[in-house]
């Protein structure tokens, strides 16, 4: 386990909530699929007075908001999930200790600077994690990310990361399952769960809330790549240091806090799972899709950095995933791992050499990735609509 951070939340909090019992199959990528599976998102930012440029890309089906995704995902499973937020950091925590202290796993949003970094900014990108445990006496706190191991952080660093974010409506925000929850977890019921997450992951796919959001973010991210306009890679990262930020920000969000494609492969693995489960050949071939299209994703985010001037950088992004599954994980040696991720970043912006027909030919190479993507995943969604209408879910049900 281990491949995102808020699916790793979801299985820890099921497999130390006291009242359930976890079947095998509920593995992971099952857990993303349920809740959504694969989504779009793209969005770039550009504050011409703070000289900064930064660049998001949306992977997941609902990306843009975690407690939906974890929410949905649980009740999908028949769970109740309870969620709570106060701006009060004191009280936060009281609520906190008492839950944990009576047995009570809890999935909190906390700044990621907590772990990479040495210092907690202000105002910090969140992940979620479940506290398992807290220990007044010693100061410190049981919190797992990536692994069923939880890793150790003070209780100064637990109540100031989960204040300092950015997001200010999920300011100490815990997500836990009261104490009586105890749904019966058979395979009929997470086949429904699987088959009602799909129907999200097509919703999420075709959202009309804006263009930005929704299987059309590829066309948004494709458009910036060889167009002239205000909005392009062009006039956004027209400078080295910029360039650098667009480059490294496409490689993060594909294969950080991710399964290394786009949760591409995680999802196929979902999908076959599903197939085997209904015996669906449609889910099969949807899979199938999915993994061709995970390749890619990973072949955009290994071209973005493909400059010898991002050797080094490349490595340490590899070093730091394989760090994070490893059992003797050290909080301290991944924050100085993230501190040289940093320091190769910064030295990448002096030292990169990309002329304006460098840009233009890598990008048209992004640009020609996304189409064979949009492709590939349109056909994929057309497949899994399609298997939808089967009367093998109700036949398994029955």
């Amino acid at each position: 386990m281990g491949f995102h951070s808020d699916t790793s939340a979801m299985l820890n909090l099921l497999k130390h909530h006291t009242k359930t019992s976890v079947p095998d199959i509920l593995t992971e990528e099952m857990l993303l699929g349920i809740g959504g599976g694969t989504g779009y998102g793209y969005f770039t930012f550009f504050y011409e007075k703070e000289d900064f440029s930064s660049l998001y890309l949306g992977t997941r089906a609902l990306w843009e908001s975690s407690e939906s995704f974890i929410s949905g995902t649980l009740q999908s499973l028949g769970f109740t999930p309870a969620v709570q937020q106060t701006k009060d950091r004191k009280a936060a925590f009281e609520k906190l200790d008492k839950q944990v202290s009576s047995g009570t796993p809890v999935i909190v949003a906390i700044n990621e600077d907590v772990f990479r970094k040495k210092n907690i900014s202000q105002s910090g990108y969140q992940i979620y994690g479940t506290v398992l445990d807290l220990d007044k006496t010693a100061g410190t706190v049981q919190i797992a990310i990536h692994q069923e191991r939880p890793v150790e952080i003070s209780i100064e660093e637990l109540i100031l990361g989960r204040d300092h974010l950015a997001t200010r409506k999920i300011i100490n925000q815990s997500i836990f399952l009261p104490e009586t929850d105890a749904p019966e977890l058979s395979l009929q019921k997470i086949a429904s769960a699987a088959k009602a997450g799909i129907e999200t992951g097509i919703k999420s796919a075709h959202n009309p809330r804006m263009s930005n959001f929704g299987i059309t973010a590829l066309d948004r991210w494709k458009t910036a790549l060889t167009s002239s306009n205000k909005t392009s890679f062009s006039k956004i990262f027209y400078n080295t240091s910029h360039l650098v930020n667009a480059l490294y920000y496409t490689y993060y969000w594909i294969t950080q806090n991710s399964d290394g494609y786009a949760l591409r492969h995680a999802y196929s693995a979902f999908l076959e799972t599903a197939s085997d489960m209904v015996d669906e050949p449609l889910l099969k071939e949807a899979s199938a899709l999915y993994r061709e299209s995970g390749r890619i994703w990973k072949s955009i985010a290994e071209d973005s950095l493909s400059h010898k001037e991002f050797v080094l950088l490349k490595e340490k992004f590899q070093e730091l995933r394989s760090y994070e599954q490893r059992e003797d994980f050290d909080l301290v040696t991944y924050r100085e791992l993230n501190s040289d991720l940093i320091e190769l970043k910064a030295a990448a912006s002096e030292q990169l050499q990309m002329t304006d027909s460098d840009c233009r030919d890598l990008f048209g190479h992004l640009a020609d990735l996304i189409s064979e993507v949009k492709a590939m995943e349109t056909s994929a969604l057309a497949t899994l609509q399609e298997a939808l209408l089967s009367k093998r879910w109700e036949e398994y049900k029955s």
